[in-house]
């Protein structure tokens, strides 16, 4: 139970190797990590809903988006229930199983968490690192307010300063979902909305 298997090599020496269960080890370890861990077995591609056209055409692109090695970047925006949270966690899912580390990020709660300490900058830096240089980041509800207003000015220095360190940083795969469509993103900040639009690609 140590996660590796002792043989003896040609030479007769001892050797370890890891065993196949590590990876299902480090699996698990990275999903309770991300954040996601309760909605995993629920939220996959093979429960996501597809009976109108719009649903199907959302859960090809985010599969499609999974198979295309140089794709980093995934944005969906809509209302409430049109499983934005689903498809999205599906695609992590599968960033965990291929052994990515993935971060999950509620921008409502984790956006003020950062505002409230952006006076003591080397916490700041800190708590915000774990967001700006995660492998794999989902961020859920991107721009959302507790209270529905619009954004501030900080929430759209905040969105600008992740998204842009992630695009000038390449081998970033970010993962955004949001009740705002990219047009309403530009709305609040054209900088912000222009790199989504282009980092995105088709798959948007």
């Amino acid at each position: 139970n140590k996660g590796t298997i002792a043989k003896i090599d040609e030479n007769g020496t001892e050797v370890h190797y890891y065993c196949k269960c590590m990876k299902i080890r480090k699996t698990l370890f990275e999903a309770k990590s991300s954040g996601l861990k309760a909605v995993l077995s629920s939220f996959t591609f093979k429960n996501f809903t597809t009976s109108e056209p719009w649903q199907r055409a959302i859960k090809d692109k985010a599969v499609a988006f999974c198979k295309d090695e140089n794709a980093n970047w995934f944005f969906i925006g809509g209302q409430p229930g049109c499983g934005k949270t689903h498809i999205c966690t599906a695609i992590s899912s599968f960033y965990l199983k291929s052994g990515y580390q993935v971060k999950y990020m509620n921008w409502c709660e984790d956006s003020k968490k950062l505002k409230g300490v952006i006076n003591d900058f080397l916490l700041y830096e800190k708590e915000f690192s774990l967001f700006k240089k995660a492998s794999v980041l989902y961020i859920d509800d991107f721009l959302k307010t507790k209270g529905g207003e619009e954004p501030t000015k900080g929430d759209i220095n905040l969105a600008f300063e992740l998204i842009n360190h992630r695009l000038m940083n390449s081998g970033y795969i970010t993962i955004i979902s949001s009740e705002k469509t990219i047009e309403e993103i530009g709305a609040f900040d054209e900088g912000t909305m222009s790199r989504i639009f282009q980092c995105t690609g088709q798959y948007k």
